[in-house]
């Protein structure tokens, strides 16, 4: 038998996988904005519900960029809050945190990457990586006021449909 929290926690992310796209069938233009928030109290759970949720909103968005004629031009995206003593709560504070991050990394030091995203939930390339081995610095896939967009994770993997290329995540 399926554990209770594993039923719970797929009930409320195919829950909201359809009111996303309901809201924008049935509405239109008028069915963007926030579609649900969900509240976690435990710090590991919240990390590992992002990571799930994240999952469901890439494939919303990569649907809705298959049909934008009847799903619309607005992204479907995902947000995350957990206050300033886990994650930046700025712009300046993030772009401080992720020159911070890869200072670190290219002195040869240990960095903890605070963003919470540490794998493209598409297709699990990792968000701080090398390249090859010849590699000298480390290269990060997450941008603070990136083209005035806040803060932007993209996938290194230029083949994911959620590349820099292909405009990153939601």
């Amino acid at each position: 038998m399926v554990p209770n929290r594993w039923r719970k926690d797929r009930s409320i992310s195919y829950r909201n996988f359809l009111l996303i796209f309901y809201r924008r069938l049935v509405y239109n233009n008028k069915g963007y904005g926030v579609n649900a928030i969900i509240r976690y109290t435990l710090r590991l759970l919240t990390a590992q519900q992002f990571e799930r949720a994240s999952k469901v909103i890439l494939a919303c968005e990569k649907i809705r960029r298959e049909n934008k004629k009847i799903l619309g031009d607005e992204e479907i995206t995902i947000g995350f809050w957990v206050g300033k003593s886990t994650i930046p709560n700025s712009i300046d504070k993030a772009k401080e945190s992720l020159d911070r991050i890869l200072a670190r990394l290219n002195n040869g030091e240990r960095a903890n990457n605070i963003f919470q995203v540490n794998t493209c939930q598409w297709c699990n390339t990792k968000t701080i990586t090398r390249f090859s081995k010849d590699d000298q610095r480390s290269k990060i896939s997450i941008r603070a006021n990136y083209l005035n967009q806040g803060i932007k994770v993209y996938c290194h993997n230029p083949q994911c449909d959620f590349s820099e290329q292909k405009n990153g995540f939601p």
